[in-house]
């Protein structure tokens, strides 16, 4: 399959335009009563937008015929669990509640496909609102944003669950939730949820419904497939997740912050730099369920799991020779410039193991959220939604052979 290469550049913004997205930011404050009840319409009358939980069952298989795809090489090598780690090694089965976004056609439209979106860290869905929004509109199709287990709005505590876990349970969620089997399917992962992403390609993933026969497309936007050693951001955040002390630590931080009003705690959150340049909607999400102590210690911890598996293994050498074989499956990469997270050399090293995936490049433009964390922009969403519903769009085209 052909590689290519793109650039994306935002337009200037005109006095029209400024007002639709102050009139934009106006709405999306009137929503946020309304995200916490766990539903809300969207503000384009063509889709359905619903906010649940699901319970979601799983266990991880260490029993891989040697030679092939073993899981601890493929998903994450599973050393030493993260504090408060919970584990499914030995057929041990887990279970957890799960944060779900589910983005529906409305007026009768029948879906071209069913995509599902895995976030990045943290793996909140909400964040994906707009963005799930958008796709669900440019693709035609119905979308669902599941997020990482531990990852949720709710005050309960959870065991924290590392990077193969993570894997395992998005396989128990397309099990539990790809339902429609006469529907093809896509996989859109972003950042550490490209890992989870392709991880749908190798023939160890379980199946139990026959999702894997529908899958028809996997799409990597911005991706975080490798630990980038020349990064010293990175460098310094690897250091700081291996002591433990300071998971605690950001997980009380985030308790104190709680106590605060909501608008005091926002304008500490904005001159902190944190939520500088969110959208309403992602910096209300920091403001409020990115603080709960249970989330604190989950994103942080699997942070630390992260940077141990990512740095095993090179990103061509993991997956070259799943996605080569896959040759039923459509695979794109979506890289942004001057991004640490997925940086070019990375790109080009994955370009030259794997021929048959398309590759495309964005300039970095963060003052309209084209960057590493596109679902805190509204532009930024609604830019690679488009981008992405063209790659799936492709896809479904080239493979429009009926699902048996």
């Amino acid at each position: 399959m052909p590689t290519t290469t793109a650039s994306g550049t935002a337009p200037r913004g005109s006095k029209g335009t400024a007002r639709s997205r102050s009139r934009s930011r106006s709405r999306s404050r009137s929503r946020d009563g309304r995200r916490r009840n766990g539903a809300a319409a969207s503000a384009d009358s063509g889709v359905d937008v619903q906010s649940t939980s699901v319970s979601l069952c799983w266990t991880r298989d260490h029993k891989t015929k040697k030679g092939s795809d073993q899981s601890h090489y493929m998903w994450g090598k599973a050393s030493k669990p993260p504090l408060f780690g919970a584990s499914s090694a030995g057929g041990k089965p887990l279970k957890c509640s799960t944060d779900v976004l589910d983005v529906k056609l409305v007026d009768g439209r029948k879906a071209t496909a069913h995509i599902f979106v895995y976030p990045g860290n943290p793996g909140l869905p909400e964040y994906y609102r707009v963005f799930a929004q958008s796709l669900a509109e440019e693709a035609q199709a119905r979308v669902t944003v599941v997020g990482h287990a531990g990852h949720t709005r709710s005050d309960d505590m959870h065991p924290v669950y590392p990077l193969c876990e993570q894997v395992c349970h998005k396989f128990a969620a397309l099990d539990e939730l790809a339902v429609d089997a006469d529907v093809p399917i896509a996989v859109v992962g972003h950042s550490i949820g490209a890992h989870m992403a392709l991880a749908c390609l190798s023939p160890s993933a379980s199946h139990n419904n026959g999702w894997r026969r529908r899958l028809r497309s996997v799409v990597c936007a911005t991706p975080f497939l490798q630990t980038n050693k020349r990064s010293t951001l990175q460098r310094t955040l690897d250091a700081l997740v291996r002591f433990w002390p300071l998971h605690l630590l950001a997980a009380l931080l985030g308790d104190l912050l709680r106590l605060l009003p909501l608008a005091i705690r926002s304008w500490v959150l904005r001159n902190a730099g944190t939520t500088t340049g969110m959208a309403p909607h992602a910096a209300y999400i920091t403001s409020t369920d990115m603080l709960r102590s249970s989330m604190v210690l989950n994103y942080v911890g699997m942070g630390h799991s992260e940077f141990d598996d990512l740095a095993a293994v090179d990103a061509a050498a993991r997956w070259a020779p799943v996605v080569e074989k896959q040759a039923d499956v459509d695979v794109s990469f979506m890289f942004a410039t001057s991004d640490h997270w997925g940086p070019t050399w990375q790109r080009d090293e994955l370009r030259d193991a794997m021929p048959r995936p398309r590759f495309a490049t964005f300039d970095i433009d963060k003052k309209h959220g084209i960057k590493h964390d596109f679902p805190t922009s509204e532009f930024g969403s609604r830019f690679f939604a488009k981008k992405v519903a063209e790659e799936v769009g492709r896809a479904l085209a080239a493979t429009a052979h009926p699902i048996k």
